[in-house]
Parts: C-alpha cells; structure tokens; sequence
C-alpha cells in the first residue's frame, strides 16, 4: 500500500502543478486581454491625448460601452469622484467630479458602471411603478446585482 500511495504521490503533485500552471496562465491572459482592451478605450477616447480621461471622454467612453444608458451628470460625478479619491487606513482626500481617471482607475470605472446599469435594470423590473421595492423584492434584487457585479468583473478581467 505503501509503495502504491509513493508512487501516485508524484502523480498527484505534478497534476496540482499543471493546474496552478493553468490558472497562472489563464490569469495572465485575462490581464494581457484587459490592457489590450484598456490601451484600445484610451487610443480611442483620449481625444486630447492627455494620458487619462476627462469627464467628457469617459462619458463617452460610459456611452460606448451602454448606447441604451448612458451615465446622467449625478453618475459622472460619483464614478469620478471615487476614481480621483484617495484612502489609506490613516487618511482620505475626497475625489474631483471634475478630475481626470488614470489609465490604473479606468477600468474599476467601467466595471462599477456596468453593475450600476444592471442593477438600475433590475431594480426597474422589480418596482411597482412606486420607486420603492418590496420587501419580498429584495432576496431577487440581490441576487441580480451579485450576478451583475460577476458579469462585471468577468468582462473587465478584474
């Protein structure tokens, strides 16, 4: 018994490496595939070729990517506002509505966009016409939103 589990033991280790082999490689595509496709938005979108979006670009980058929702002047703020803020566990130096998103924040940005849409959908198909849910609403609700931040994050390659 003995030299059976000695002998599958390389067996086991080697199937475990290939695996890790596997993940490390889908990982690196995925980010290889998110530059790619972040160096196409700013080539793309920098109109001014600044090195970063300014509110307009990123609108219409936002309105690109969701022709059916494009972000009001209330979402711009917020995303840009969060993309320009700084946190550290000791300090925070609120955002500038009116600043300009690095290549390093675009793509947080168009994700969290993106699960916004999904989930302003949702909230739509699940309201009464009264602006408020249900409380029976809300297991349904969170779900999508949990599917739509997963749908996000899939195809941002976060």
């Amino acid at each position: 018994v003995t030299s059976e589990s000695a002998s599958d033991q390389p067996t086991l280790m080697s199937a475990a490496n290939r695996t890790r082999r596997e993940e490390r490689y889908k990982r690196q595509r995925r980010q290889r595939e998110t530059q790619f496709q972040l160096e196409a938005w700013l080539k793309r979108f920098d109109v001014n070729r600044s090195g970063a979006l300014e509110r307009e670009e990123v609108s219409a980058l936002l309105t690109h990517l969701h022709p059916q929702n494009p972000p009001d002047s209330k979402a711009l703020d917020l995303l840009i506002e969060r993309a320009t803020e700084v946190r550290t566990y000791s300090m925070h130096i609120s955002g500038d509505r009116n600043g300009k998103v690095y290549p390093e924040k675009v793509m947080k940005v168009v994700s969290t966009y993106a699960a916004y849409v999904l989930a302003a959908a949702a909230f739509d198909r699940l309201d009464s016409g009264t602006g408020v849910l249900q409380l029976k609403d809300l297991p349904a609700l969170v779900s999508e939103a949990r599917a739509a931040q997963q749908s996000a994050r899939d195809n941002c390659g976060e």
